[in-house]
């Protein structure tokens, strides 16, 4: 119909749309007050560490399930993930190799 060639289209890329969660900052309260801290994985070591206010404390995988920060049970129910931060896989882009590179220089 029409003799016009049809556009092919293309399957999107998949490479380097894999992510990893790094970082879950963390809500114990109300909606109008509360208390925020950080779970943060230091990518080098894979280990998770809690950062709440001037306090850093090392944390085991088996933590992160049940990580409200606090043992009142109260505050165990209102804790929740406030934000997740993700950062991609695979190889580092070509921005990021340039910025490497000066750095280096």
């Amino acid at each position: 119909a029409g003799g016009e060639p049809q556009p092919q289209l293309q399957p999107p890329q998949q490479a380097g749309l894999d992510y990893d969660l790094y970082a879950v900052v963390m809500h114990v309260g109300s909606p109008s007050d509360g208390h925020y801290y950080a779970l943060i994985q230091d990518a080098s070591a894979r280990r998770w560490f809690q950062f709440n206010d001037e306090r850093v404390v090392p944390m085991l995988e088996s933590e992160l399930q049940n990580a409200a920060g606090t043992s009142d049970l109260a505050d165990v129910r209102r804790a929740c993930a406030y934000m997740l931060l993700y950062r991609r896989k695979g190889p580092p882009s070509s921005r990021a190799l340039q910025e490497e590179s000066a750095q280096t220089h």
